[in-house]
């Protein structure tokens, strides 16, 4: 359904936009991440199940932040690796977290993914052997993409009088639709988006398959948020990710 202009306000949020890069780079999607030997690839703390690696950044090769115009100053690290990890297969652990409790939901999400920052890079680690294929694909691992950043401009269009008129869009939209993403205006895909903007969420990084071939999050869109008290103090240990289908 469209949305009228008219009822709807933008708000320029820049964004970190990658893309698939034939040179050589530490960041990259999919592959085998480089992770320092203090750092245990993460599990699921009952089962022990291993997740799977999504990607890592490397913070030096991106641009300075915060971005020109950026509306809330988010701001990284000027070095370091940030590392992204999610339990992409069949089951997960169950959460102690009461139904009642407004953590229910964030908490859920928090068993299941896992973000890592470290000063420096380390040695590639190999596959555990316990990782399940993932449930969409049937992959344990995604071939690597080494991948370049830029920075562009994405939108927030907000409805004035009802946030949730378009489900399909949430009455949010986010332009351009790419791929892999740092900061900027979230895609709306179910309903992330919206409890994004109404929590004072930040987009940390964005995956969707659109861009880089369906090998790569068929169907569905990955997105790891942050609170901006957490992220001006680098607490990427209380980052989560989102899976929606």
């Amino acid at each position: 359904m469209a949305i009228a202009p008219d009822k709807h306000e933008r708000r320029l949020e820049p964004a970190i936009l990658f893309r698939a890069d034939e040179s050589v780079s530490q960041s990259r999607l999919g592959g085998l991440p480089s992770l320092p030997g203090e750092i245990h690839w993460p599990t699921q703390s009952r089962t022990n199940i291993p997740f799977h690696f999504l990607g890592q950044i490397d913070l030096a090769a991106l641009p300075p932040t915060p971005l020109p115009q950026s509306p809330d100053d988010a701001a990284l690290p000027r070095y370091g690796m940030l590392y992204f990890f999610m339990h992409l297969g069949e089951g997960v652990d169950t959460d102690p977290t009461p139904e009642d409790s407004p953590l229910k939901h964030i908490n859920y999400w928090k068993a299941r993914s896992r973000v890592y920052y470290s000063n420096t890079a380390g040695a590639d680690r190999e596959l555990p052997t316990a990782v399940p294929p993932m449930m969409f694909s049937r992959l344990k691992c995604f071939p690597v993409v080494h991948l370049r950043p830029e920075v562009v401009e994405t939108f927030w269009e907000e409805a004035n009088s009802n946030l949730g008129e378009d489900r399909g869009r949430g009455g949010v939209a986010a332009g351009p639709v790419e791929a892999l993403q740092m900061f900027g205006a979230p895609i709306v895909f179910q309903f992330e988006g919206q409890l994004a903007r109404s929590e004072g969420r930040q987009l940390l990084m964005q995956f969707e398959h659109s861009s880089l071939g369906e090998l790569f999050f068929q169907d569905c869109l990955i997105q790891f948020w942050i609170v901006p008290t957490d992220l001006k103090h680098c607490r990427f240990d209380r980052a989560w990710g989102t899976l929606d289908t």
